[in-house]
Order: C-alpha cells, then structure tokens, then sequence
C-alpha cells in the first residue's frame, strides 16, 4: 500500500511537468502526452486529487506485483488494493495478472545451466531442467542413484543439444505479448475486466504456457516425489520431457489420459502418463512457482529484475517441530522430558494411532524434501546451510528477483542475517560485493511487533549497483532511534573482513564510538582462528560442541538415586563400584564461571530446576579445597573415554555457550577438570591457553553475539594474541596468577602438575613465589594432604607422565585476592591492545551489571577502580604495540620495578575523559550512567535487582514483601512486576511472584 502511494506521488509530480511542457495541450494517460484524437484515450484529469487516483490505479494495475502460497492472502492483497484505487464509475482494477498465488520459493529457471559431477574431476554442462539431480535420490533409493549416475555419464559420450529445435525463449516471448497486451488495456469499464480476464485465461490455455509449466513442474516434482510411486532416473525423465515436447507443442495438455498422437521412445506409454499425473498431483499440493514463465516481462529483458522487491517473510525453521505438531492432539509427547522418552512415545503411535502416525511421518517426508530442494537446488548456495531459516532463503531470493543494477531490496527479517554462522556466506558476499546498502537492527523490548520482547529483527536494505558503504545500526527499540546521528555508523567492506576475517558477517555496535573503538583493537591483534590463512591457528586449537546432548544423549545419564540403587559409592563426586566401574559428573553451563570450575551446585535440589540458576557455593565451601560440587547427572567413564579420544590430559579448558551481550559478562571461560560436560559447555583441545576473560575481549565479543549463544565462529573471531606475541616475562607475569584463579581446589591437581612439568625453574619459582604470598596473606592450606579420591582422577590416565608432579597444594580462595589479580590482567592486556585510559575506563562503563553488583556490594564501582589503578602502575613500562601491518613493540615486565614505580592516580569522570578525549573516538554521554542511576525511576535497574532477588531467594513473594525487601517504592516494584510477567520472566501465583521456569 505504501508503496502504490509513494509511486503514485511520484507519477503525479512526473505528469504536473508534463504540463508545464505543453501548458495548451490535451494530455492523454499514461504517460501525460498530447492527444491524438483516439477513441481508447484516456484524458489527464485536472485536479490533483484526481490525477493522484488515476496514478494509484496505472501503479497497481502495472507496477506491482506479488506472490503468495496462501490464496487467501492473495485475496486479502487484492482487496486491500482495489480499495487503494477505488475510482468513482470505475471498474476494480485489474491484478490478477500480478498477484499470484504459489510458492516463491519452489519453482525452475528455464535458462539456468550448471556443472554436474560425473566421477573424478570430471564434470558436465547441462542445462538445469534436462536431467535428474543426484541429491533428489533418498538412502532408501540407493540402486536408482547409481541407476542415474550411470546415465548421466553416458550422456558425456556423444552428447546432442536436448531442447533442439524447442526455442524456450521464443515460447516465453509469445506469453510476453500476451502480458503486455493485458497491461497496456485500460480498466475503464466492466467489460474492459472481462476482455482483461479473457487474455489471461487464453495466456495460461495456450500450448506455450501448458507446455513450459509442465516441464518447469516435472523437474520441482522430481525433489517432491511420493514415496508410493517410482522416482524416474535422467534417461526416463528426458524420454517423458520429449514425450511432452512432440505431443503438446502446439496443442494443450489433457486433463485426462489419452491416446498419444506420437508414441513415446524409450518409456511406456503407461508409465508416461504415470510420470504425467504424480507431476501435476504434485505440483499442485506444492503450489510451484516459476518466476520467468509467470513474470516473463519481468525477467526477459535486456535488465532483467525488479526495480523494488519488498517483504516481510516468515522467520521460522524448516523442520519439524514434534511439541508443535503433538500440540492439542497427544499432549504425552509434548510434556515428555526428554527427546528419547518423546521419541519412544511417537514411536507407540504405530500400533494405538496409525492414522496420526502416519500424517507425522508425511509431514517429515514433506519437510526433508522442501529441505533437500533448498540445499541442493543451486538457487540457495549461500543460505540453505545447517537449521536453514525462512527468512534467510527468502532474503536470498529476494536479492535473485532484483537482479538489476538499480534495483533494491527491502526487507523485514531477524537481525541473525547478519550475525548467524548459517547466513555467513550471504552476508559475506554482499558486504563484499557493497550490495548491502543498510541494516537497522532493532530489539523488540517495546513490543514494536507481537512477538517475543527478547527478539532483535532488522530493516534490511540491498542496492544492485553495489559498491555502498553500509549504513548500520543496533540496539535500536524505536523507530525514531533513526535519526540519532551516533547511533548510525557505516562500516566498509574491508572493515567486515578485518573484524570477521572467516565468515564476514557484521558485528553489532551500539553507537559509532564502539566501531571505531573494536576497529582500532582489531587493527592491533589478530583473531584466534583465521581461516584465510595457512598460519591461521597458530594455539593449534580444536573445538568440541561439548561431550554429551542434553536431549539426545540422555539415555546415558544416570542420577544419584540410580546409580546408589545399582551399588556405587560416591567418592569425591565420582561414582565407583570397581577399579574399572566409573560415573564421573556431567557438568553444566550454569555449575562453572570465569575461573571456577566450582559455581553452582545440585547438592540440596530435590527436583532439577530447568530454567533457574543453582544455589550459589558458600564462601565456607570455596575455602575448602576438598569441595567438589554435585552435578544432576554422572556419565560412564567410558562413554567419555569415546568423545574425546585424542586428548591426554585430565583437565579441559571449556566454556558457557549459552550467553548474552547484556549479561554481566559475554566470555565465561574456565578450566575444568576431566569430566563429562552437556553441549552448552563447548570444549577447547588446545596445550596452552590466552587471555579469553579479559575485559576486553569480553567487550568485543559484546559486538558480536546477537542471540544467546557463544558460537565456536565467534570464538573464532575473538581479537586473540598469538603465542609468539608473548614475551617470558608475560608469560612470568601471567601464568602464576591464572593459576591461583584456576587451582582452588584437588580436582585441578592434574592441571597444576601439567604448569609444573612444563615450567623450567624461573617460572617454577614464580609459581611458588605466587602460592607463598598467597599463604602470607590468607593463611594458604600448608598442611593439607589431597583427599583419597584424588587416586581415582588420578587413575583416569593411568599413563599420565605428570602424576603429582607440582609439589604445592591448592591455592586458598581469597575474593579480595581474586579481584587485584584480575584486576592486574585486566589491565595489563589493556596496554597489549593499545588501549589509552580513556578508552579502556570507556570499555570498563559498558558492563553495567559488574557496576550495580559492585556499587551494592563496595558502595562503589570497585573493579574500575582497580583495573585503572592497575592500568596506572603500568603505565610507562609496556609501550603500546603499532597496528598490525607493523611490528608490535613489546617490552619485559617487572613486577618489582612496576611496584616501586606504581603512581597513584584519582578515577577519572566522564567530563575528565571529555576533557581529554582525542577527535578519533567519542565517549557518548549514554555510556556513562545518569544521574538517577540509582533511584527508583529507573525501572530497568529495578527489574533487574528483582530478577537477582528472586533468583537468590529462589521463593515466592507478595509485591510488598520485594518492595520492603529491596527498599523501593510499592509502585515502583507493581510497575516492574508487571513488565516482568509481560515478557514472561516472572508470574504470579496466589498474589506471590515467582520466577517462570
């Protein structure tokens, strides 16, 4: 409608010239040119307001087209137009013609050739739709592939040109005429409607039309086929392609079998007309959709394309989802726990319920073809990749139906067609090709769309011409964001290369200051993995998706209840029955955070909470060294032993996948030890270790996660510094402090025999140095001895070189401690990336959450302090490495000079920073908190000590009871509780909240 509008304006204004041309003259309709005294004219009315209705009915009628699989949208779109250009003593304006019903996404290109495979580098050209593609061949079907392979080999031996003398392009040209025909009749009277509807209706009756729908229907249906009826192999299916050419060139298809006027050649007579109905049978049912024989005006012409093609497509998976389908019908299956007992239960549907079982299985079939003919097609090379998405595959079509130079492309879809690994190679080719012209990320947490306020969505523009410098912006909640200038940045196509070197898709910046800002650490260090490159993964790094599915591998966890029912003795948190007969834990996202492998824990759960955090670890408890947290579940040892095979050690460095960019951190990496571990803590294999917590390469990661997953290709990405960047006085300096992080307790014994072993004697005496001081200052475990299940960690790898090799035991945990040491690195890696203090205190203000817990905590925001006291000590002593295209310049460090040398040095304002900021970067006033920071009007802040509240207390409470608990007023809590249950975070149950699990 908007855009009927928009064109409509601009046909007026086009014509208002028109008439400043030939001020005398009768001008005529549609292109406001001088009469010539024919009847058919049309004269241009005089008023604006009539001129602007003749405009909106010459646009729908000639400039707009749609397509649509729901016949009923296609009704809905037609009504919605003839209301548009409803005319006084006018007809309804004629669309059929335009708007169409069928499937978009499902349909064949006539002029479309492509390399076929046909043995060892050995390929052939054909044309698309005179063979049959391997893929369209099911594991069921094996004999029919090699039947196809075979035949399409033969067809490299003497091949002739298979259309011979069927011209496709003069057969689209006669339904050209016919189409322009119908565009060019004015709708000015009902009986003009009819000879419109008679045109079209000759069109799609002409033997052209019948002939090329059915050749175009007969290669979709190949990908659709029954599973009742024999799929035909390349020779039959080019035999019934001939069939069909010398039988209906000139005359159109029957609507019932009949004697054929030419006998066909090798195929039956019987089974012609077998392929002849199952293709029409399908085709129907699938609604195919050939673009160049339904739009041939469109698509046949020296710039083919549209000049606009706008949407809104659905943004579902293509897959089949079981709760969904079993919704309403067996709600068993949909309240199963786990996806083996649902799996079980549909499987019993075969003998109670045969009639739905077997509707489940079509809609499979159905799906896995709609899958295949997307993957394997050739029209979706860049998006029909792992869990393909609607949304994606249409965004792709939508850039083929542009086609033209000056054509543009319009779309509403997920902002992930930016950042997901699925649709990297589509966002990599237009950002390389400067197609992508803009994209307006926005989330949805005002309800700008029915759907969930976590959602993040984009406007999302292409330009044909290519070479555009993208406009971008995120973050957005509100169309009128738009015209804030620092939130819109453009990014160049080297720019995506530099940031996302392996899949170039966009990282997501807030405002311009934090462009330039990544831009500039990106400039100095580079990725961990990058994939262009031979020398590209220099820590020789690997990536496991964890151990163990929490859905499909739950047939191998056992609880506790189980496996003491079945005579094991829990020892540590290890299960044993005999030397051999071991369960170890299964660890979980939510039970490790940054450097502590000892965060949450099951032990005093009754019932295993699905969506809450577990009860956090006493401080008591962390003290100990002997405490091991109690997982859900325990996995046999030799299961484990099966996953990861080619890893010697008795420790794994993994992290949380599930994650966000507002969380109180993005990276949360940390060594474990040899345990069995879900798939939402992903595996590192690699013999040494960086900097993954750093606050900075937490704030780029920030840039990159749009959803809630820490994905290995964003990992990847992550500005890493490479082994060799590391001098011995960082490594020095660094190890003996991650290692009093990391070895807290017994069961991170094995990891600090691995430091040890491998440490010549200047960094053994500085790991001792850092254990003595730790003792100093909080009494250390000097005596302790390591318990006897350290033994049976121990027997794991019985071969291990390095049993008991480190003579010292764990380090105690100390908070105050804890925060110095990674303050020092923190800061320390600050320097590494050249960050000034300005940029790095910036950097310190986008974690809001650190700064509420610290200021509720401290009564101040503790760790900017000492990250920028630490920054200040090192200030002077670690020169800032030059951009990457030049050699880093790095310098030893002292700890004990750096001592003697700490400055001490105020924590800066925002105005000091102003004051003292260089025109390169900008430090926006919203990136520093407001004044009413902490006050009872800033809902945002309330909402989110509420969540904290009820997550720690792990209870319900009246709105009352959490407005005196957390000390804010009644309304103030109401007004959040509210907006709490809107989004589902919480709910309410006999006037008490709760969290929503």
């Amino acid at each position: 409608m908007a855009a009927a509008e928009e064109l409509a304006e601009a046909l007026v204004s086009a014509w208002e010239r028109r008439r400043e041309e030939f001020p005398e003259a009768t001008l005529v309709l549609p292109f406001a040119t001088p009469a010539k005294g024919l009847a058919e004219e049309e004269p241009l009315a005089q008023e604006r307001d009539e001129m602007l209705i003749q405009a909106r009915r010459l646009v729908v009628e000639r400039c707009l087209y749609g397509v649509d699989v729901n016949p009923e949208a296609v009704e809905l779109a037609k009504l919605s137009l003839w209301i548009e250009s409803l005319a006084r003593n006018k007809p309804f304006t004629f669309l059929n013609a335009h708007l169409r019903c069928g499937n978009s996404l499902i349909g064949a290109w006539f002029f479309k050739e492509v390399d076929v495979s046909i043995g060892r580098r050995k390929s052939l050209r054909l044309h698309q739709l005179e063979f049959v593609p391997q893929e369209v061949f099911t594991k069921e079907e094996a004999d029919l592939k090699k039947l196809n392979r075979k035949q399409l080999e033969d067809l490299a031996h003497g091949q002739q040109d298979f259309w011979g003398n069927f011209d496709l392009r003069k057969f689209l040209g006669k339904l050209i005429e016919l189409r322009r025909e119908i565009d060019r009749r004015a709708t000015a009277t009902p009986d003009d409607y009819r000879n419109k509807e008679s045109l079209l209706r000759h069109l799609a009756e002409s033997p052209e039309y019948q002939l090329l729908k059915a050749i175009g229907d007969a290669w979709c249906a190949l990908w659709f086929w029954p599973r009742d009826v024999r799929k035909p192999t390349t020779r039959e299916y080019r035999a019934y392609l001939k069939t069909l050419m010398e039988n209906f060139l000139n005359s159109p298809l029957p609507t019932a079998q009949s004697l054929l006027p030419k006998p066909p050649q090798l195929i039956s007579e019987e089974r012609f007309w077998e392929i002849f109905f199952t293709v029409r049978k399908v085709a129907q049912k699938h609604r195919f959709f050939h673009w160049e024989l339904e739009f041939p005006e469109v698509f046949l012409t020296e710039a083919p394309g549209f000049h606009a093609v706008l949407g809104n497509p659905p943004w579902e998976k293509i897959q089949v989802e079981d709760k969904q389908f079993f919704a309403g019908r067996r709600e068993d299956i949909v309240s199963a726990r786990t996806a083996a007992q649902r799996a079980k239960l549909i499987e019993v549907l075969r003998e109670e319920d045969p009639l739905l079982y077997e509707e489940y299985q079509k809609t499979l079939y159905d799906t896995k073809c709609f899958s295949s003919f997307l993957r394997y097609s050739s029209q979706y090379p860049l998006t029909a990749q792992g869990h393909i998405n609607y949304y994606a595959v249409f965004a792709e079509r939508a850039r083929t139906l542009m086609g033209r130079r000056d054509g543009r492309v319009g779309l509403i879809i997920p902002s992930g067609i930016a950042t997901d690994n699925t649709t990297k190679e589509f966002f990599q080719s237009i950002s390389e090709s400067g197609e992508l012209a803009f994209l307006y990320d926005f989330e949805n947490r005002e309800g700008l769309f029915n759907i969930h306020r976590s959602y993040k969505f984009c406007l999302f523009g292409l330009s044909g011409k290519g070479g555009e410098r993208a406009e971008l912006t995120f973050f957005l909640t509100r169309p009128e964001h738009l015209r804030e200038e620092d939130r819109r940045f453009r990014l160049s196509p080297e720019d995506f290369r530099l940031l996302n070197p392996n899949t170039r898709t966009c990282p997501i910046f807030r405002r311009r200051s934090d462009a330039d800002l990544t831009l500039k650490i990106y400039r100095h260090c580079p990725v961990l993995v990058d994939e262009t490159r031979k020398d590209g993964n220099p820590w020789d790094i690997r990536f496991k998706q964890g151990l163990f599915n929490i859905s499909s591998d739950s047939h191998l966890f056992r609880t506790r209840e189980e496996l003491e029912a079945e005579g094991y003795k829990l020892k540590g948190n290890i299960f044993v029955k005999a030397e051999e007969d071991v369960y170890l834990p299964l660890y979980e996202a939510k039970m490790i955070t940054q450097f502590d492998h000892r965060h949450g824990d099951y032990k005093d759960l009754s019932e295993r909470p699905f969506s809450r955090p577990l009860p956090s670890i006493s401080t008591k408890e962390l003290h100990n060294p002997n405490f091991v947290i109690t997982p859900w579940y325990w996995v046999r040892l030799d299961n484990i032993d099966k996953n990861i095979t080619e890893w010697p050690r008795l420790w794994f460095l993994g992290f949380r996948r599930i994650t966000r960019a507002i969380d109180l951190y993005s990276c949360w990496f940390c060594f474990l030890p040899f345990v069995a571990t879900t798939d939402t803590i992903p595996i590192i294999i690699s013999k040494q270790c960086s900097n993954f917590n750093s606050l900075v390469v937490n704030y780029s990661a920030r840039q990159k996660i749009s959803g809630i997953h820490l994905d290995f290709f964003v990992v990847k990405q992550l500005p890493i510094f490479p082994p060799d960047f590391y001098s011995i006085n960082h490594l020095l300096f660094a190890i003996p402090r991650i290692l009093e992080l990391t070895y807290t307790a017994w069961d991170m014994k094995p990891f600090a025999d691995d430091i040890w072993a491998e440490a010549d004697e200047t960094l053994r005496s500085a790991i001792r140095e850092q254990w003595e001081e730790n003792a100093h200052e909080t009494g250390g475990h000097k005596n302790a001895t390591p318990p006897d299940w350290l033994e049976i960690i121990y027997s794991l790898k019985p071969n291990n070189p390095n049993k008991n090799v480190c003579p010292l035991p764990p380090f105690k945990w100390d908070e105050e401690r804890r925060a110095q040491i990674r303050a020092e690195l923190d800061a320390i890696f600050a320097h590494f990336y050249g960050l000034t203090r300005d940029e790095f205190a910036y950097i310190l203000d986008t974690f809001p959450i650190v700064r509420r817990k610290d200021e509720e905590r401290f009564g101040e925001y503790r760790t900017k302090r000492l990250c920028l006291e630490q920054y200040d000590r090192f200030d002077g002593q670690i020169p800032h490495p030059k951009p990457l295209d030049e050699k880093p310049i790095t310098k030893v460090i002292s700890l004990k000079e750096a001592q003697e040398r700490k400055r001490e040095k105020p924590t800066v304002t925002y105005e000091e920073i102003q004051e003292k900021l260089s025109p390169e970067y900008s430090l926006p006033k919203a990136a520093e908190p407001t004044s009413d920071y902490l006050s009872s009007e800033n809902l945002e802040r309330i909402k989110e000590k509420i969540f904290d509240f009820l997550v720690e207390s792990n209870e319900a409470f009246s709105a009352e009871e959490i407005a005196e608990e957390l000390k804010i007023s009644l309304a103030i809590c109401k007004k959040a509780l509210t907006e709490l249950a809107q989004i589902k975070i919480v709910k309410k149950i006999d006037n008490k909240f709760v969290l929503t699990e």
